[in-house]
């Protein structure tokens, strides 16, 4: 798989949260003895959110970065690993199927990756004037023609930094 794949943008699906929820109990099943914490993020995780029709789980370790036996595992349900792909302290995992795609950011439990990504969730999640601003630059990123992962990610990078300093200053 291309780590710039095509990418593209749908309307929100009510069963995206049901798939997340089944393939937490793959990743429980297979990270048991790692004791990790998983999350839905991304704006699969959010309601009435367009996203790319992939879910995106977060899963927190006690150590970072994971070990070999934790890689290996991954691999053993089918998830590609492609290293920390210039985001510092997250391993990032695919995993393609017929039926539901899927990422999986491994990172530090409670380190920097997993709270940004949780706040930026949460704060979307409450803040229904900042998520249709978020889905306005995401429809307006691919009518524009930034349709592969690389060019739409770094479309919205400026908007998510400031929608996390914004979460921040709010749980202060």
């Amino acid at each position: 798989m291309n780590i710039d794949e095509k990418i593209k943008l749908t309307e929100y699906n009510p069963a995206w949260a049901r798939y997340f929820l089944d393939e937490r109990e793959v990743l429980l099943n297979a990270l048991a003895a790692y004791l990790p914490n998983i999350e839905h993020i991304g704006s699969t995780s959010i309601c009435n959110m367009p996203a790319k029709p992939i879910i995106d789980i977060m899963i927190g370790l006690q150590e970072y970065p994971p070990s070999r036996p934790i890689i290996a595992a991954m691999e053993n349900i089918v998830y590609n690993c492609y290293g920390e792909c210039g985001v510092p302290g997250r391993m990032y995992f695919t995993k393609r199927t017929p039926t539901q795609d899927y990422n999986a950011h491994i990172t530090l439990m409670d380190g920097g990756v997993w709270r940004n990504n949780i706040l930026f969730r949460d704060h979307l999640t409450n803040d229904t004037e900042m998520a249709a601003s978020y889905a306005a630059i995401k429809r307006k990123l691919v009518n524009s023609g930034a349709d592969t992962l690389r060019k739409y990610s770094a479309g919205k990078s400026e908007f998510i930094s400031a929608a996390i300093k914004s979460a921040s200053h709010k749980e202060e």
